[in-house]
């Protein structure tokens, strides 16, 4: 929960982020006072996203800690360390920060690569955070 709600403009949709431009999830339920949020590490969290060459995969939640990249062909090249910004959208008007690669795995019998990212927000102080109202 975020301790802003209906009352301050909050509404569903919104995304917050931290100081750092760090993606950290979006609202899903107002309140009068306060909101409920969905961490990009929850399962039902998607969010399109690109990587370093500008190329567009869609991000999932995998678990308390990370998310993963869906739809990889063996073709995309990732590295450890890479950085996974959001995709413009309605809801996100420039880049921000979702999260680093943390590992990059491929069996040949598979149609696509397991990429594996750890959210920013997570190495971050994550206790005052901004939600995204209007640009």
């Amino acid at each position: 929960f975020i301790d802003r709600g209906k009352n301050d403009g909050i509404a569903v949709g919104m995304s917050v982020i931290t100081g750092k431009s760090t993606l950290v999830g979006t609202v899903i339920e107002v309140f009068d006072k306060n909101a409920k949020i969905m961490l990009v590490t929850d399962k039902r969290f998607k969010i399109r996203v690109v990587n370093n060459k500008r190329e567009r995969f869609l991000a999932i939640g995998n678990s308390k800690e990370e998310m993963k990249l869906d739809f990889v062909t063996p073709r995309d090249e990732f590295i450890e360390g890479d950085l996974i910004v959001s995709e413009i959208s309605d809801n996100i008007r420039g880049f921000l920060v979702v999260g680093e690669v943390t590992s990059v795995f491929h069996n040949e019998s598979d149609l696509f690569k397991q990429i594996m990212i750890r959210p920013s927000y997570l190495d971050l102080n994550h206790r005052v955070g901004f939600v995204i109202k209007d640009f």
